[in-house]
């Protein structure tokens, strides 16, 4: 069985480690994501999607509340921690 996580982001940025192939699905709201190795950022809305590429950190912040579902790629392990000192 495939792990899942869902998580809150909410005017604070979120900091994930994920390995590649992990795929975000935003549940509801709007966030804005970066991702190690990859220069563009990302802006998803509710409904939308996203495939890591790279092993690493993924960066997600929102200014109001959004969900995002966690379906971690390879090793399946996901850590998230939040960063404090970041103001929204």
């Amino acid at each position: 069985m495939t792990k899942q996580l869902t998580i809150v982001v909410s005017r604070k940025l979120c900091v994930l480690e994920l390995p590649a192939d992990s795929q975000l699905r935003l549940l509801s709201g709007k966030v804005w994501l970066t991702e190690t190795g990859r220069p563009e950022d990302f802006v998803l809305e509710a409904g939308a999607e996203h495939r890591t590429r790279n092993a690493g950190k993924l960066l997600l912040d929102a200014q109001d509340e959004a969900r995002v579902e966690i379906r971690p790629g390879i090793d399946e392990s996901v850590k998230t921690r939040p960063l404090d000192g970041i103001a929204a």
